[in-house]
């Protein structure tokens, strides 16, 4: 079962004030600064949406297909293949699909 959780604007507040990233993209008061922007309204940190996928491969209890495949090949970090279909903006449901990995 995919659970689905929502995005909020207090989300985006959060990452944005944690890192000090100012990007009008992610500013409820400030994107339609943008010239030509085309996502209409403030949209998710990208690393705020890698964070939140890890965080539920992590739940999934699958995680340890990764950590075996990145032990095996003796890298310093995780290895995920991630397919966005757009842009996350609040209010937006998220959920994801976690597969088994491919044995590289």
């Amino acid at each position: 079962m995919v659970q689905e959780y929502i995005l909020t604007q207090m989300h985006i507040e959060a990452a944005r004030n944690s890192t000090d990233d100012f990007n009008l993209f992610h500013d409820k008061n400030r994107w339609q600064r943008i010239k030509s922007n085309p996502f209409q309204g403030p949209i998710a940190l990208g690393f705020q949406l890698a964070c939140f996928i890890e965080n539920q491969i992590r739940c999934s209890g699958k995680s340890y297909q990764y950590d075996e495949l990145s032990i095996a090949q003796a890298l310093p970090y995780s290895i995920y293949e991630l397919t966005f279909a757009g842009v996350v903006k609040p209010g937006d449901t998220l959920s994801i699909a976690v597969r088994d990995c491919q044995r590289l």
